[in-house]
């Protein structure tokens, strides 16, 4: 695993935290509030049962998105095999000559 496959797993798991405070902050919103988040629904016709399916949908949809980022990074961006970088094999053949 190199540093950039650590980079992706972070980035995407910053996202879904994110996307997670996100969530639980409407909700808390909704509660504390109530009436902005029904008015908001009501507005655009999807009603409080809406919204949530919205937002839920909307964060399954970003959740799914940057897995597979991640996983097709992981899997399809490989240009050289793990440990066989052309620095490493630089070095290696360095000392070799310098023996």
């Amino acid at each position: 695993m190199t540093s950039k496959d650590i980079l992706y797993a972070a980035a995407s798991l910053a996202v879904i935290i994110i996307l997670a405070v996100v969530v639980v902050a409407a909700i808390i919103f909704l509660f504390a509030f109530g009436s902005p988040i029904i008015l908001l629904g009501s507005i655009f016709g999807l009603g409080i049962v809406g919204l949530f399916w919205l937002v839920g949908i909307l964060f399954a949809m970003v959740s799914f998105w940057y897995i597979l980022y991640a996983l097709m990074k992981y899997f399809f961006d490989k240009k050289e095999e793990p440990g066989s970088s052309s620095k490493t094999s630089y070095t290696i053949d360095r000392i070799k000559k310098s023996d």
